[in-house]
């Protein structure tokens, strides 16, 4: 079906933005027009937010209706002042149910004592791949990506677009990350660390591996050695974390024990480590800080 010419040529004129936003506000603007008798720029802006309202089952699928028809609107200099009031006030209902959301969610999450005894537990099991797997996704604040690395001890070994695990010669361990959500934002990141605990952790994995002779390591492997799948690769973490948690959730729990603005360095490790905007890790993994202007910058 041909789009009416109002956004079409909204289109024509917005070439920078991306396929995929595009599609989307195509088809948020089929949903918005397919309720109103007259074409966006013409139609009453009550009405617009009225059916906004009527075929958004969340405050976030309305803002987002609400958005396009503003965005199209100010393209043909037609008045938006309602549509914004009325943008204003969802963000309002999302904070709040964003807020109820964080709330039992808060409820739910385990203690950092927690999530410290089970990776203590893992390493007493001689569970040593889950160990590390703990270690490095509550150390690190990682995602499951991170996570699918090569253990190496030599330095020549580390090369291409993967994750490493370093092990040198003097018991410094360096964590290398090269393919990572957030790479090109960011680019690669190494983590330089001591701890005997993972040293020992890793030589007793590669031994059960099949030790250094074998091939290639992988920290995520089939029973033979193999790596696993992109596809698999939640579902291989989340059976090693505490009560199966996500990777998500073990962030939220390191950035939701930061309770004062004196934490805020803890908060920026984090950011760094991650490879997230401070102000996203506020926003989007806290569970109660007071965010403001300030804190996120």
């Amino acid at each position: 079906m041909e789009l009416p010419a109002e956004f079409s040529d909204y289109a024509a004129a917005n070439k920078h933005l991306s396929r995929k936003t595009m599609v989307t506000y195509q088809h948020t603007y089929k949903r918005l027009r397919d309720g109103l008798s007259k074409s966006l720029v013409k139609s009453n802006q009550k009405d617009i937010v009225q059916h906004a309202e009527s075929v958004s089952k969340t405050p976030n699928t309305e803002a987002q209706l609400i958005n396009v028809a503003t965005m199209i609107r100010r393209h043909y200099d037609a008045p938006t002042g309602y549509l914004e009031r009325a943008r204003d006030r969802v963000k309002i209902r999302i904070d709040d149910r964003k807020a109820v959301v964080n709330s039992k969610k808060l409820d739910d999450l385990p203690s950092i004592v927690d999530l410290k005894k089970h990776t203590a537990k893992l390493y007493t099991d001689g569970d040593w791949r889950g160990f590390i797997i703990n270690h490095l996704l509550f150390t690190f604040s990682t995602r499951n990506k991170d996570l699918d690395l090569r253990i190496i001890k030599d330095k020549k070994e580390a090369v291409g677009d993967f994750n490493y695990l370093l092990m040198r010669p003097a018991g410094t361990l360096s964590y290398i990350r090269r393919d990572y959500k957030t790479k090109k934002q960011y680019g690669n990141k190494t983590n330089e660390f001591k701890s005997v605990k993972v040293k020992r952790a890793v030589e007793a994995y590669v031994e059960e591996q099949g030790g250094w002779d074998q091939g290639d390591v992988w920290l995520l492997s089939t029973s033979d050695g193999k790596r696993i799948g992109p596809d698999s690769i939640q579902k291989f973490i989340r059976a090693k974390t505490y009560n199966n948690m996500s990777e998500s959730d073990y962030n939220r729990v390191r950035v939701s024990a930061v309770d004062s603005v004196a934490g805020m360095a803890a908060l920026k490790r984090i950011s760094a480590n991650r490879g997230t905007e401070l102000s996203t890790l506020l926003q989007s993994y806290h569970t109660s800080f007071p965010v403001s202007e300030g804190a996120s910058k």
